[in-house]
């Protein structure tokens, strides 16, 4: 029996929560903000292992003809917070970093944000990934 195609083939959805402050996504600009570059990598390791822990097999991978798309719901503590897109911008890089040959990547990834939540306890984002095949 051959091999699937694609490692996510034959999984349709998974979801998982990534408990603590959402960080939204950093990029090094002309004068750098060396904490918050920080925190962006250690939140985007903290993905990473949030993912694992629910089963989730990281790196993903992408293609034109196997897409995924990832959806997020940020809760944040009050109202001083990451831009939700942004935040799943963060996500979106952490999920598939590892990935760097030609026609995978988040190049065929969308998805979605919703608007900011609040939860002053239990500050969160909730994740669900869908797989297709086109």
């Amino acid at each position: 029996k051959p091999a699937p195609l694609n490692p996510n083939q034959g999984r349709k959805t998974e979801t998982f929560t990534i408990y603590g402050k959402p960080v939204g996504y950093y990029s090094i600009g002309k004068q750098p903000n060396w904490k918050r570059m920080n925190a962006y990598h250690q939140y985007k390791v903290h993905v990473g292992e949030s993912a694992e822990k629910s089963g989730i097999i990281i790196p993903l991978s992408a293609t034109k003809d196997f897409p995924v798309w990832i959806h997020t719901i940020a809760y944040f503590k009050n109202g001083v917070h990451s831009d939700p897109e942004n935040v799943r911008k963060g996500i979106v890089d952490s999920l598939f970093y590892r990935i760097i040959k030609k026609g995978g990547g988040d190049k065929y990834c969308a998805g979605s944000h919703e608007s900011p939540r609040y939860d002053k306890e239990n500050p969160r984002v909730e994740v669900r990934i869908e797989y297709a095949r086109v």
